[in-house]
C-alpha cells in the first residue's frame, strides 16, 4: 500500500510541474534494408500508426512513450531476379523529447530506442528487433491541443541475416506522420 501511495504521489507531482499529453499519429513512408555488399532494391512503401504519452516539464524537455504498429520490407530490383517481402512489426518506442521554441509554434525533437517483434513474412527466425529513431517536425499548440507534423528516421541495429552472408543487413525507414495530442 505504501508503494502504491508513493507512486501516486510521484505521478501527481510530475503532473503539477509539467504537462502530460495523450495522443496518436499516423504516417506514410519508405522502408528498405541496408545491405553490404549492396543489393539493387526499390524502397517499400509502409504505414505507421502510434498511440503515445508525452511528458514535458516547464523547460520543454521530457520523455515520450509510444506503442506503434509499423510495416517493413524490401523489393529486389535486378535484371536476373525479383523478390519482395513485407512484414508488420508492433513496437514500443521510448524517446527523449524536447521542443525548440515556446508559445504556439514549436519544433519537437525526439531521439531514442525502439523494441519490436517482426510478424508475417519476415525472412529469418530472429524476429526480435531493436534500433534507434530520430524525429523532428512542427507542432502547433492550441490550448490543451497539439497538432504535429513529424519526420522520423529509424535504423534497426540487429541484422536480418547472419554476418557470413552480408556484412550488414539492417532495416531502415523514413516516415512522415501527422498527429494529435491532448494535455491531460
Amino acid at each position: 500500500m505504501k508503494k502504491a501511495s508513493l507512486l501516486l504521489f510521484l505521478l501527481a507531482s510530475l503532473w503539477s510541474i509539467g504537462q502530460t499529453s495523450l495522443g496518436f499519429s499516423a504516417g506514410y513512408g519508405a522502408h528498405q534494408v541496408y545491405f553490404d555488399p549492396a543489393v539493387n532494391q526499390k524502397v517499400q512503401p509502409h504505414l505507421d500508426f502510434r498511440v503515445g504519452l508525452q511528458y514535458l516539464n516547464k523547460k520543454n524537455a521530457g520523455v515520450s512513450l509510444e506503442l506503434a504498429y509499423s510495416e517493413g520490407g524490401w523489393q529486389i530490383d535486378d535484371e536476373d531476379s525479383s523478390f519482395s517481402t513485407t512484414w508488420n512489426q508492433p513496437e514500443l518506442r521510448f524517446f527523449s523529447h524536447f521542443n525548440i521554441g515556446k508559445g504556439v509554434h514549436r519544433m519537437p525533437v525526439q531521439l531514442g530506442p525502439f523494441l519490436g517483434y517482426a510478424n508475417g513474412d519476415f525472412p529469418t527466425s530472429d524476429r526480435l528487433r531493436f534500433g534507434l529513431s530520430l524525429g523532428t517536425g512542427y507542432a502547433l499548440q492550441q490550448g490543451k491541443n497539439t497538432f504535429q507534423l513529424m519526420l522520423h528516421y529509424r535504423q534497426d541495429l540487429i541484422p536480418i541475416f547472419p554476418v557470413d552472408g552480408y556484412l550488414y543487413s539492417l532495416p531502415q525507414s523514413m516516415t512522415l506522420s501527422i498527429g494529435y495530442y491532448r494535455a491531460l
